[in-house]
C-alpha cells in the first residue's frame, strides 16, 4: 500500500512538472487510494452541497467528540470515486488488529451521525446520501452479534462459513441456527 501511494505521489509530482514530491502530492495520493479520483464532472446543486456539508460535519463532530475514534484529518464535499459525494478522512494513529465493543459502537455512532445531523437541521427530512453509512453501521452491528459474541445472545458465533479446506475460500454461508434464533439476531 505504501509503495502504491509513493508511486502515485511521484506520478502527480511529475504531471505537475515538480522536481520533488511534497506533502501535497502525498495527501492527494492517500485520498485517491482511500476514496477515489475527484469527479469534477459531477455537478451538485447548492442545496445538495449544503445538506452534504451538514451530513459530513455530523460525522466529523462525532469522530472528534467520541473516545475510541481516529483523528479527523479532512472533511470534504467534493465528490470522489464511484459514489462518494463527500467524505471524512480519518487517520489512525497506529494499525489495529482487534476491536473492542466500545470501539465498534463508536464506529456505528460516527456512521449514523451524518443522518442525525440532517435530521436536526432539516426536521427529520433526511436525504438518500447515507446509503454507505447505513451499510457500514449495519454490518458492524451484525458482526458484533453474529461473529464476535458482543450481544445479549451470549458468547456465540452464529455466522458459519462453508470453507473449502483445500482451496481456503468461502463458497457461501450455511445457517446453523433456527428461525427463532435468526429473529433474535435480527432484533439484537
Amino acid at each position: 500500500d505504501l509503495a502504491n501511494i509513493v508511486n502515485e505521489a511521484a506520478l502527480l509530482a511529475a504531471r505537475n512538472e515538480k522536481k520533488a514530491v511534497g506533502m501535497e502530492e502525498f495527501d492527494e495520493a492517500v485520498e485517491r487510494s482511500a476514496v477515489g479520483l475527484e469527479k469534477k464532472s459531477r455537478i451538485m446543486h447548492e442545496d445538495e452541497k449544503l445538506r452534504l456539508a451538514y451530513h459530513e460535519s455530523g460525522h466529523a463532530l462525532m469522530s472528534y467528540a467520541l473516545p475510541n475514534t481516529d483523528q479527523v484529518h479532512k472533511v470534504s464535499i467534493i465528490p470522489r470515486g464511484l459514489s462518494a459525494l463527500g467524505y471524512v478522512l480519518r487517520r489512525p494513529e497506529h494499525d489495529r488488529f482487534m476491536w473492542t465493543r466500545e470501539q465498534l459502537e463508536a464506529q456505528i455512532q460516527v456512521a449514523l451521525a451524518g443522518t442525525v445531523a440532517e435530521e436536526l437541521i432539516y426536521d427529520d427530512d433526511i436525504g438518500s446520501g447515507a446509503t454507505s453509512d447505513l451499510e457500514k453501521a449495519t454490518e458492524i452491528a451484525r458482526s458484533m452479534v453474529m461473529d464476535y459474541g458482543m450481544s445479549s445472545l451470549g458468547r456465540v458465533k452464529y455466522r458459519e462459513s462453508a470453507r473449502n479446506q483445500f482451496l481456503g475460500s468461502d463458497f457461501g454461508s450455511a445457517q446453523l441456527h433456527s428461525e427463532q434464533t435468526a429473529r433474535e439476531i435480527d432484533m439484537e
